[in-house]
């Protein structure tokens, strides 16, 4: 299932409206479905240096603070810079 929030839910910058999205819409889904449901959430990440990177991936996470505090299991996704501009 893909989903994404809808434009009322507002700015994913902002923590209350976050927050709102991750519980009202994310938790009632997973409710309604099985409550012992795992959700696999995707969100894209903002540049990041190198040195960022290495020392710690999460501070990527484009958003919220709020969405870094909700998940028990996260992972960061990345291609290395060299492959990336070999690819190009």
């Amino acid at each position: 299932m893909v989903f994404g929030g809808p434009p009322k839910i507002g700015n994913e910058n902002d923590n209350s409206a976050m927050l709102f999205f991750l519980q009202k819409t994310l938790e009632r889904l997973r409710n309604v479905i099985n409550p012992d449901a795992g959700i696999i959430l995707t969100h894209h990440t903002k540049k990041l240096s190198k040195k960022m990177l290495e020392e710690d991936p999460f501070q990527g996470l484009s958003g919220a603070g709020s969405l870094r505090g909700f998940y028990t299991t996260g992972m960061v996704i990345s291609v290395k810079m060299k492959e990336a501009l070999s690819a190009k």
